[in-house]
């Protein structure tokens, strides 16, 4: 029997167009997340919700990534892989490119980075797509970073929306989604090499009233369960490790994006959303209308169940 609940209110009134990326930095207590159109990466002390910081960046971050520099961030972008560094309080930032990507690609214009995740040896992989406003189609590359050699490897071509990705809590098994075919894969991975091999599907998601249910972010806890926001309705799935949808939460936004298990003891479960206006240049005079929370973040504490600290990219 699938378990459902409700969730009421808001944790971080952010009212983003696209929030996406949900990070917690234990050694620090900071909580990162992204505004995609907005070109904005925002922060917040834990347990001060009311006041977020935001930095604008040249170009659109999809995704970041904890490095061993507490507050100095490694972000794949609209054309690669470079770094922010929030140590000091700044408003506008330049992307410091280390590896750029999409300038080698025929459709480099329409290509940004979207989502990503750090294995457990400090390989960033990050998932390329057709930014808003160009005609979706299968060109998306995931890439595999590896700062130690500044070398970034395609190990998969023609995605839609790469999106959530992770790895079992032995690490053997990797995650990954491609939203518009309403599926997670899973891979048999080596940790030692980065290998990925054996895709097959984890999970094809199905949602009553909804023709093609796109999976979003994801992440794994430390049983071996799934969570998966699924972008086109308010909710939030968790499957267990063969696959079974064990739970349901539901949460105040109309699309939802990015689950994670975060806080001192990695048991609060946060989620991103996005506006319904996300596109429309009126967007904040429409957004005081909108129907929801879409935009906002969300919190709910969990009962037994606890989250993987994220992995770091060794910098120094």
């Amino acid at each position: 029997m699938v378990r459902t609940s409700n969730v009421s209110g808001t944790f971080i009134a952010s009212k983003n167009r696209l929030a996406e990326g949900p990070t917690y930095d234990a050694r620090t207590h900071r909580f990162y997340w992204v505004d995609i159109t907005n070109n904005q990466i925002n922060w917040i002390e834990y347990d001060d919700p009311e006041t977020i910081h935001r930095v604008k960046t040249n170009h659109p971050v999809g995704v970041i990534a904890l490095t061993s520099q507490p507050n100095k961030l490694l972000v794949g972008a609209k054309l690669g892989f470079g770094f922010v560094d929030l140590t000091t309080p700044i408003e506008t930032a330049e992307i410091d490119y280390v590896l750029k990507v999409h300038t080698e690609e025929p459709d480099a214009s329409e290509l940004r980075f979207n989502d990503g995740y750090v294995d457990a040896k400090g390989r960033f992989y990050a998932g390329s797509m057709v930014d808003l406003g160009f005609e979706e189609k299968p060109i998306g590359k995931l890439y595999c970073f590896d700062f130690s050699k500044n070398t970034a490897n395609v190990v998969e071509t023609g995605l839609t929306v790469p999106n959530g990705m992770g790895w079992s809590p032995d690490n053997k098994i990797m995650y990954h989604t491609d939203s518009p075919r309403s599926t997670i894969y899973q891979y048999d991975y080596d940790l030692e090499t980065g290998a990925m091999t054996n895709r097959r599907v984890f999970v094809k998601v199905n949602f009553e009233g909804v023709a093609v249910p796109e999976p979003d972010g994801l992440c794994v806890s430390q049983d071996g369960s799934v969570w998966t926001a699924i972008f086109s309705t308010s909710t939030v799935q968790r499957y267990s490790p063969q696959g079974e949808l064990l739970e349901e939460i539901t949460f105040p936004a109309p699309r939802v994006t990015c689950p994670a298990l975060v806080g001192p003891n990695y048991n609060e479960l946060v989620v991103t959303s996005m506006s319904l206006y996300n596109e429309r240049p009126n967007y904040h005079e429409l957004a005081k209308t909108e129907q929801g929370e879409g935009g906002n973040l969300f919190k709910t504490v969990l009962d037994g169940v606890v989250g993987i600290p994220r992995n770091l990219v060794n910098i120094d």
